[in-house]
């Protein structure tokens, strides 16, 4: 799939979370890989957001820049 589905299904994926609706989470696709930015409020969000993306059909891999703030 195109690097563009890809971001596409995972923020679909975040967006359906009703405990990541509320943050701001960037989304950005390279080669089938994933990169997650943001901040986040926990150590357990940031491995839950991790675990979607790479959860979505067609990732290869996740680069996890989100910050615990």
């Amino acid at each position: 799939p195109s690097d563009v589905l890809l971001v596409s299904r995972c923020r679909s994926l975040l967006a359906a979370d009703p405990t990541l609706s509320s943050l701001n989470i960037h989304v950005a696709c390279s080669e089938g890989v994933i990169t997650l930015a943001g901040d986040v409020p926990t150590e357990s969000t940031r491995l839950h957001v991790h675990r979607l993306a790479s959860n979505t059909e067609g990732v290869q891999a996740v680069q996890n820049d989100l910050r615990v703030n």
